[in-house]
């Protein structure tokens, strides 16, 4: 009985280990994320998340996506138009993540990436009705998601 005792605690102990994220971050999956209310360029942004260790954050499903949301809805009060760590500054249509892995999930908005005027290069999230994906003009300024 108290081997069974100390084994359940050592399975809870590393459990809780590995299911931490920092104080004011929020456990998805794997990874930790944070989402910021603050205003800033999507340049701004990624430097915000770096400087708090991590990046702005990957999207690779819906179900992750949503998640998102409901965390942007949960700390601002409403799905505030946010930025994410897509981009295609180097190559137009070549879409990649802040933390260098290609975007691979599909979830835009319709009629979009656009690259209006030629000048939308970084990734918003929660954009028009549909509160899809959406690419902007990098100096807007937007709430931003980092994960870690």
């Amino acid at each position: 009985m108290v081997m069974w005792k100390v084994c359940l605690l050592l399975c809870l102990l590393l459990d809780t280990v590995h299911s931490n994220c920092p104080h004011q971050w929020t456990l998805y999956g794997r990874r930790c994320y944070r989402f910021f209310t603050s205003r800033l360029t999507w340049y701004e942004a990624e430097c915000a998340c770096v400087n708090n260790g991590g990046s702005l954050a990957s999207v690779h499903s819906v179900a992750e996506y949503k998640f998102l949301q409901t965390l942007v809805k949960r700390v601002s009060g409403f799905l505030a138009v946010s930025w994410l760590g897509g981009y295609d500054a180097v190559s137009e249509g070549h879409w990649l993540w802040s933390d260098g892995s290609k975007v691979n999930f599909n979830y835009w908005v319709s009629n979009q990436p656009d690259n209006y005027n030629g000048m939308e290069n970084c990734l918003e999230m929660n954009y028009g009705v549909e509160l899809k994906l959406n690419d902007d003009v990098c100096s807007s300024r937007r709430s931003f998601m980092c994960v870690k």
